[in-house]
């Protein structure tokens, strides 16, 4: 089962705001990563944002979130 933070991932690169909002809410981890197309240590951030969905990026901004993680 994916994580909260890998959920809040997902859902960022859906960009399905209320499942984010919802996430947040519960203290999913921003900076959690995932893999993407064989590409690995992906942020909520970085898919949200790459993805166009000006929402969810605004909601991750205001929770602290950053686009890498070391």
């Amino acid at each position: 089962m994916a994580s909260d933070g890998a959920k809040l991932a997902r859902a960022a690169q859906a960009g399905d705001d209320a499942k984010v909002k919802r996430l947040l809410r519960a203290k999913a981890d921003v900076d959690a990563t995932i893999t993407i197309e064989d590409v690995s240590g992906v942020t909520a951030l970085q898919t949200a944002s790459d993805n166009g969905h000006v929402g969810a990026v605004r909601l991750l901004l205001k929770a602290k979130a950053m686009a890498m993680v070391k």
